[in-house]
């Protein structure tokens, strides 16, 4: 089911690392020193939301 407007897709680690072509322990790492997006605990998982990601990742655009 796709995510409707109220809502936002979440991610896993393991994806992110996909996305960011890394590992999740270089996304551990990189959350530990506040290098990365926040991300939502649920249980013992963590998930990032897909639009933080995505505005984070714009934040750090370089100029052209």
């Amino acid at each position: 089911m796709p995510p409707s407007d109220t809502t936002t897709a979440l991610i896993t680690t393991a994806e992110l690392a996909d996305r960011w072509r890394t590992t999740e322990q270089a996304i551990y790492a990189a959350r530990y020193r506040g290098a990365c997006p926040r991300a939502v605990r649920v249980g013992r998982r963590l998930l990032f939301r897909l639009d933080d990601v995505q505005a984070w990742e714009d934040s750090r655009t370089e100029p052209r």
